[in-house]
């Protein structure tokens, strides 16, 4: 139970109580009450052990635009659960909006590796190809993506040598 939390006459909320409440208070974009809501709770034991609390946490953070927190959010909710994707994709969104190419390509390679199929896979590429072909003469850490950008490039050089002709 989350002490302090008010779940009306019935006491304290539940975790699941308190996620729901959260969801709402996003939902109508209420950013500042998520947040107060979610570190509350997320002082409580139960709180810290709880993947979407943080997740929560991070859309919070991320919309009152203090990326630090929300990116340790998010971290914190990929060593809770690794393997769902909510968490990586804020990652992904924070990093695409601060241009950061090297932070950016781990958490890439790792919704293509959650993606359940081809077109999901071939969605998370498309969301970043933009940022990666824009780091022209930067050093691309991934392999995943090494080979689409030069790929990519010796296409483009073939095809400006075909329209020089």
């Amino acid at each position: 139970f989350f002490f302090g939390l008010s779940g009306g006459n019935d006491g304290p909320m539940s975790l699941k109580q308190t996620l729901k409440q959260i969801r709402e208070l996003i939902d109508k974009k209420e950013f500042d009450a998520a947040s107060k809501v979610c570190s509350d709770a997320l002082e409580t034991e139960e709180g810290a052990g709880s993947y979407l609390l943080w997740v929560f946490s991070g859309v919070c953070h991320h919309k009152l635009d203090t990326p630090d927190a929300s990116i340790a959010a998010y971290q914190k909710a990929t060593e809770l659960d690794p393997n769902q994707s909510p968490a990586w994709q804020g990652l992904r969104d924070l990093h695409l909006e601060r241009n950061d190419v090297a932070k950016l390509l781990p958490v890439v390679d790792k919704l293509v590796h959650l993606a359940k199929d081809v077109a999901g896979r071939c969605g998370q590429y498309k969301k970043v190809l933009p940022l990666i072909l824009s780091a022209e003469g930067k050093t691309v850490a991934s392999q995943s993506f090494r080979f689409k950008v030069e790929d990519h490039k010796t296409r483009l050089r073939a095809q400006r040598a075909a329209a020089a002709k």
